[in-house]
């Protein structure tokens, strides 16, 4: 599949972009609930007429630009060739955290990440971007400016986030604060 366009709630989620896997070029959708159809198929079909030529990335910015008119909270786009890429950097950046023994830091940041209407979703970049502004420890803000860095520059090529989702950077993570789904353990990327 060249795009895939996610037209439901919450699914830039990191582990749900990881079981899509290299199932699709691209993945375009919101970190937000919807609560209207979030593509308008009419626009898209007529852009993708006009350009029977374009290339999956081009196809996804052609999904994207049909978002940018209908929908004015969050949505981004995925380049799931890049996907590979995280899983070492998020391992990474969770044994830097370990080490560094900053509890007051992460508790801090995760109050302040933007959130989404099922709170428990909260914007990875965000959060890394406020643990790498206050860390103490140089190897923790080397480790989330990194992951921040490959989150914003090679994983999401595209991202619109207004109003009070303006620090988000297009991909989310599932931290419940109190209970783990069970079910979540299943997932690849948990």
């Amino acid at each position: 599949i060249d795009v895939y366009v996610n037209d439901a709630c919450l699914m830039m989620d990191a582990a749900v972009l990881y079981e899509l896997g290299r199932h699709a070029d691209y993945v375009v959708g919101s970190e937000e609930t919807t609560s209207i159809a979030l593509t308008n198929p009419d626009q898209l079909l007529a852009k993708l007429n006009a350009e029977p030529e374009a290339d999956a990335e081009k196809a996804a910015g052609f999904a994207f630009s049909t978002l940018t008119e209908r929908l004015l909270n969050q949505y981004s786009v995925a380049r799931m060739s890049a996907l590979e890429g995280l899983p070492p950097l998020v391992n990474d950046f969770c044994a830097a955290a370990a080490r560094s023994g900053e509890r007051k830091l992460f508790k801090g940041a995760l109050k302040k990440t933007v959130s989404f209407a099922d709170p428990e979703y909260k914007d990875m970049g965000h959060f890394l971007a406020l643990v790498k502004e206050g860390a103490k420890d140089e190897a923790l803000r080397s480790s989330a400016g990194r992951l921040l860095d490959y989150l914003t520059s090679s994983l999401v090529s595209r991202n619109v986030a207004t109003g009070k989702y303006g620090p988000a950077k297009g991909v989310s993570f599932y931290f419940p604060e109190t209970y783990t789904d069970p079910a979540f353990n299943q997932l690849k990327f948990a």
